[in-house]
C-alpha cells in the first residue's frame, strides 16, 4: 500500500489593510497641505514655507514643488482667506496703506521743530514722526573734554519714493502711463514719439 502524499500547506496571506483615509480640511487640503499654508502664511516663502512643511524635496526640485502647490485650488483658496482674515485682525487694508503714504507725504518738520532751531520734546511729536523715522543718532560735542552742546541727526523716509509710491497706488495711479495700442501704426507712433523725447533732451 503506496503511503499519500500530503499536500502542502497553504501560505497564510495576511489581510489587506483597508486604505487609510486622509484628513482634509474645509478646502480640500490634507494635513500637510495644511501646513505649508500654514508656514507660507509666516514669511511668504513658498520653498521655505514646502521644506518646514516636511516635504522631502530640497533645492530647485522643493523650489518647483512649492510653486506647483501655490497653483492648487484648495491652497490658493486657503491663503486668500488667511490673508483676509489677517487683515481683518490687523486692520491693514489698501485704504489703511494709502493713507499712511499720505501721513508720511505731509510730515512738517515745524512739528518736532522749535523756531530757535532746537528740537520739541519726544512726547510732543506727531505719532508719526515717532513712526516713520528711519535714523536717530544723539552725540555729544565735547570740548576740552567737558560736554557743550549735542548734535542730533534725524534721517526720514525718502519722501519722493514714498510720494511715488502714493501715485502708484492702485486708486491714483499718477506715475503709471496709460497707453492703448490698437495695431503696428499705433506701436510705431509710441516709438516715434519715444525717439523725438530722447532727441530733445
Amino acid at each position: 500500500m503506496v503511503a499519500k502524499k500530503k499536500a502542502p500547506a497553504k501560505k497564510k496571506v495576511a489581510p489587506r489593510k483597508k486604505a487609510e483615509r486622509i484628513q482634509r480640511d474645509e478646502h480640500g487640503l490634507s494635513m500637510q497641505q495644511r501646513r505649508f499654508v500654514d508656514e507660507y502664511m509666516i514669511d511668504l516663502n513658498a520653498t521655505q514655507a514646502y521644506i518646514r512643511a516636511g516635504y522631502k524635496s530640497r533645492g530647485r526640485a522643493a523650489e518647483n514643488a512649492a510653486s506647483r502647490l501655490l497653483g492648487h485650488v484648495g491652497v490658493t483658496e486657503a491663503i486668500g482667506k488667511a490673508k483676509a482674515k489677517r487683515s481683518e485682525e490687523t486692520a491693514i487694508d489698501a485704504r489703511y496703506v494709502l493713507n499712511r503714504h499720505i501721513e508720511i507725504d505731509q510730515m512738517d518738520v515745524a512739528n518736532i521743530m522749535n523756531d530757535d532751531g532746537s528740537l520739541k520734546k519726544l512726547s510732543e511729536w506727531p505719532k508719526v514722526w515717532r513712526t516713520s523715522l528711519t535714523g536717530l543718532e544723539i552725540s555729544e560735542i565735547m570740548m576740552g573734554g567737558d560736554p557743550i552742546g549735542t548734535l542730533k541727526k534725524i534721517k526720514w523716509m525718502d519722501k519722493t519714493q514714498n510720494l511715488k509710491s502714493l501715485g502708484q497706488h492702485v486708486d491714483i495711479q499718477a506715475y503709471k502711463e496709460k497707453i492703448e495700442l490698437s495695431g503696428t501704426e499705433a506701436f510705431e507712433a509710441l516709438i516715434e514719439k519715444r525717439m523725438k523725447a530722447i532727441e530733445g533732451e
